[in-house]
C-alpha cells in the first residue's frame, strides 16, 4: 500500500519584537509550537468472488467457506463515496456502496470470471493530525 507520511514541528516566533506587542508578558508570547502529522495512503487492493460455484472447480461441501468464483467484469467499476453512494434504479437501489455491482454479472457456468486479482483500491487515507502546544517555564 504506496503512501507517505510526514510529521513536522514549528516553533512559533515572539511577537514581542514588535513595538506593539512589547508590553504583553512573555508568558503569554512566547513558547508557542505547532506540531502534526500528516499522511497519504492509497486504498487495499480489493478482489470480488462470487458465492455461487458456477465453475465446478471444487466440491463445496469439503470446504468451510464454499468456491469462491470470480465474476465477469462487464464494464470498468464506477466509483462511488462509500458514505453516500447509490447504486441502481427503483425498486433495485443499493445504499452505501464503493463501486457499481452493475459493472459485473455471474460467470457462464464451467467458467471462471474475467475479473482479476486486485483488480481496484479501496478507498485511501487522507488524515491530518495537528496540535499547537504552549510551553511554559
Amino acid at each position: 500500500m504506496p503512501g507517505s507520511a510526514g510529521g513536522y514541528t514549528y516553533n512559533i516566533p515572539s511577537v514581542r519584537h514588535f513595538s506593539a506587542f512589547q508590553r504583553i508578558p512573555s508568558r503569554l508570547t512566547d513558547g508557542w509550537r505547532m506540531t502534526g502529522i500528516t499522511t497519504f495512503q492509497s486504498g487495499f487492493p480489493i478482489s470480488l468472488y462470487d458465492s455461487s460455484d458456477n465453475s465446478d472447480t471444487c466440491n463445496a461441501s469439503f470446504t468451510f467457506y464454499g468456491c469462491p468464483d470470480r465474476p465477469n467484469a462487464v464494464a470498468p467499476p464506477v466509483i462511488f463515496n462509500p458514505r453516500t453512494g447509490t447504486a441502481g434504479t427503483p425498486p433495485n437501489v443499493v445504499s452505501n456502496v464503493y463501486f457499481s455491482p452493475a459493472s459485473f454479472t455471474a460467470q457462464s457456468p464451467g467458467v471462471l470470471g474475467n475479473s482479476g486479482r486486485n483488480f481496484c483500491h479501496g478507498p485511501g487515507i487522507n488524515n491530518f493530525d495537528f496540535a499547537l502546544f504552549k510551553d511554559t517555564r
